[in-house]
């Protein structure tokens, strides 16, 4: 299970400091979505973050700059994705590299999901939720269309849009294999505080979950499990 933090695309006053503090306080994967950056402005976000988290992080453009500061992998936008002999190519690239790079992948719409045949380590699919970040950018999909796209895809699949301490608890009990907050954290006054909240939620479900597969005898197999 998966909880990743993926960057505002706009300017956020003390950034790196709230990145590193959101390390230090348990986050291991970080997505840099800054679609605007040129590639020296990339660099210079990535030198502002303490070198010991470079392994935790994944970058969304300038995929050069994974290999120059040994970030944990890339992510495909869809609009990457568009050309896909252009992502076949990085992709085998970056494997060619070292195997140990994790490649993930962004999809909007269930066919495209279900179609998709080059191998990442995770997806996203959004939204799922009500967008934080985005008015108007309502669920897009019905929730049996999900589970029945869980259920069905070859990818650990994570949702994105709309994810806070309350969604992040429902997306996992739907099935999903982990959630991505953008909105929720950088739209907080206080977004390590609200990141806690996350990871405190994130951890009391996949506590439950693992307790409710614990076939130990010390809890009836029949007990319920609450996820509220």
């Amino acid at each position: 299970m998966r909880l990743i933090i993926i960057s505002s695309p706009h300017f956020v006053e003390k950034e790196q400091e709230i990145i590193s503090s959101l390390f230090k306080n348990g986050l291991k994967i970080f997505h840099v979505r800054k679609p605007g950056f040129s590639k020296k402005e990339m660099e210079d976000y990535i030198r502002e973050i303490p070198p010991d988290y470079y392994s935790s992080i994944i970058i969304h453009s300038h995929y050069s700059l994974a290999n120059k500061y040994k970030l944990k992998g890339i992510h495909f936008p869809t609009r990457f994705r568009k050309s896909y002999l252009k992502t076949w190519f990085t992709l085998k690239s970056f494997r060619h590299r070292s195997p140990s790079y994790t490649i993930s992948a962004s999809f909007h719409r269930i066919s495209e999901l279900l179609s998709a045949r080059l191998k990442y380590d995770y997806v996203f699919i959004s939204p799922v939720f009500q967008s934080i970040s985005k008015t108007n950018y309502s669920p897009a999909f019905k929730e049996k269309d999900l589970l029945a796209a869980l259920n069905r895809s070859v990818y650990d699949i994570i949702a994105l849009g709309g994810i806070n301490h309350d969604s992040a608890g429902k997306a996992l009990a739907m099935g999903f294999r982990g959630v991505a907050c953008m909105g929720a954290i950088w739209k907080s006054e206080e977004p390590v505080k609200e990141f806690i909240r996350i990871r405190d939620r994130f951890d009391q479900v996949m506590t439950r979950q693992i307790t409710d597969c614990d076939p130990s005898p010390s809890r009836p197999l029949d007990t319920p499990v609450s996820l509220t």
